[in-house]
């Protein structure tokens, strides 16, 4: 029996869900690289880009106060949690209550 373990991964977690006015989304690197996490609408498209660009192997937290992009309040309901790395993707549902 052969058994793997896998050298390159990512998890990530925000605290509170449902959220208002902000929340806080804490992830961990296990390799450095390349790492996007954004936010997401239902429909896809991005509302705001938290983080872009390398980073180091570690723990990370970054915090989202319900602002897109454009400087504007987004509108209360679900949103997806992008975190993109060189060799994975995970996302999440949120949910802002206003």
């Amino acid at each position: 029996v052969e058994v793997t373990i896998a050298s390159e991964y990512a998890v990530m977690s925000n605290y509170p869900n449902p959220f208002n006015p902000q929340t806080t989304i804490s992830y961990e690197i296990n390799v450095g690289g390349n790492v996007e996490l954004a936010v997401y609408n239902m429909l896809g498209q991005q509302i705001v880009s938290l983080r872009n660009g390398f980073v180091e192997a570690g723990k990370y937290n970054a915090v989202w106060n319900r602002i897109d992009s454009h400087g504007n309040e987004v509108a209360s309901g679900i949103y997806m949690l992008k975190l993109t790395t060189e060799s994975q993707v995970i996302s999440n549902k949120i949910t802002l209550l206003r």
